[in-house]
């Protein structure tokens, strides 16, 4: 039996959420002063700005309109400071890789102006919450020759290096997947991540500060709230040029993917897309919506039990109870303007799938949703998703024990509170 199976039994309950585990080599950086950290991670508008600047060689950022919610971001992580030193050195590099990022998808875009006018040609979005089959469901898709998916590789690092430099993202992405498994093991047992597998675009949209990303890795309540009530067009817009500049890339995957067809559409998921539905159809008039659904009390337990688990390098758990209670009141907030906005929309736009029909027979689902998007599920197309079923055994790391009164949560609360959504639907 190996340490992992001794330490995390195939079905676990994670009940150290107010001292959680860590490995040592973070237990011995956390216990680094807080003092000497400090004066190495400043959060400072300016200076992370001039730092990305410096590393890039590049000083325009694109549209202004970036720095109001940038500003608040920094705001938020300035304020509510108990991260640990670990947590204080993650956001700095995470701003710091975005905004490089930022600038040289500028420089990109000012290279290639023509791209502005590329059309998107109906794109495919998925819109669910974690844990209601939203992964499943896209690496299924992602198995059609006629779309084409965003890599784990490609989200994290999508700027291409200029001609004659190595390109390292790959490299990049493995050694992420790698430090993730080693700090939060279990983390794949609730998302399983890899390199070339499909993956979700919310880096891409934090790219633009206007992104669920930032509200899922770190506790940002004025974010929060700024970000859920205020139009998200202009983020859309942004992953929309993101969109336009990766389709002059080759279709990517890898080695074992099925070829993708000449004009592949995009198939995109993300949770951030469950109650911005108006602003999708905004900017992608003609997109396909597939929205999934599961019993909305286990969906809310798995989704804030993730959250705050893969938190715990970052935060010092003294605020773990008020977050989790923040994220049931979130969630309730999104699913009843999702319900809202799915109301509103034409039947030719969006797609319903339940959690347990599609469990009971994945490849009817897939066949009926293909019909819906207008995607033709040709052989190679089918022999991939039925290869793709044998090699992806539900559980198959192991499952988590879920449980409410974990996070000081009430389960028949929880329930009342989501019975709006169990009516509707």
């Amino acid at each position: 039996m190996s340490a992992f199976s001794r330490r995390y039994p195939d079905v676990y309950r994670i009940d150290d959420f107010d001292n959680p585990w860590l490995p040592l080599p973070v237990r011995l950086l956390n216990a680094v002063p807080d003092t000497l950290i400090r004066r190495f991670t400043r959060l400072d508008e300016q200076r992370l700005l001039q730092r990305a600047i410096q590393a890039t060689g590049l000083d325009d950022f694109g549209d202004e309109d970036f720095r109001a919610p940038f500003r608040l971001l920094l705001e938020d992580l300035n304020t509510l400071d108990h991260f640990t030193p670990m947590g204080r050195i993650t956001v700095q590099t995470v701003l710091h890789e975005q905004l490089c990022s930022r600038l040289c998808l500028q420089e990109q875009l000012k290279r290639q102006p023509d791209i502005a006018q590329h059309k998107i040609d109906r794109p495919v979005f998925i819109a669910g919450l974690p844990r209601t089959g939203t992964t499943h469901l896209h690496n299924l898709l992602s198995q059609c020759t006629q779309l084409r998916y965003l890599p784990l590789w490609q989200t994290l690092h999508p700027i291409a290096p200029q001609p004659g430099q190595a390109d390292r993202r790959r490299r990049a992405a493995d050694l992420a997947v790698n430090a993730t498994g080693f700090i939060i093991p279990l983390f794949k047992r609730m998302h399983e991540m890899a390199t070339d597998a499909p993956h979700e675009e919310l880096t891409l949209c934090a790219l633009g500060y206007r992104s669920f990303f930032f509200e899922g890795a770190f506790q940002v309540p004025k974010y929060r709230d700024w970000y859920a009530n205020h139009s998200q067009v202009k983020g859309y817009a942004f992953l929309r040029q993101v969109l336009q500049m990766l389709e002059q890339e080759p279709a990517q995957g890898n080695k074992t993917s099925v070829a993708r067809a000449p004009g592949a559409r995009w198939i995109l998921k993300s949770p951030q897309h469950v109650d911005q539905l108006e602003a999708i159809l905004t900017v992608f008039p003609d997109a396909r919506l597939i929205l999934t659904h599961r019993d909305p009390a286990r969906a809310v337990l798995s989704m804030i039990t993730m959250i705050l688990y893969t938190s715990r390098q970052v935060y010092r758990p003294q605020r773990l109870r008020e977050e989790a209670n923040a994220w049931v009141d979130r969630l309730e907030q999104m699913l009843r303007r999702s319900q809202q906005q799915a109301a509103a929309i034409p039947g030719d736009n969006v797609f319903h799938v339940a959690f347990d029909a599609f469990m009971e027979n994945p490849e009817k689902t897939i066949e009926r949703i293909c019909e819906f998007a207008q995607i033709d599920l040709d052989p190679v197309s089918r022999q991939a998703i039925q290869r793709h079923l044998a090699s992806s055994a539900r559980d198959r790391h192991g499952r988590i024990d879920y449980r409410f009164e974990s996070l000081g949560l009430d389960e028949a609360e929880i329930r009342a509170r989501f019975d709006f959504y169990t009516t509707w639907y």
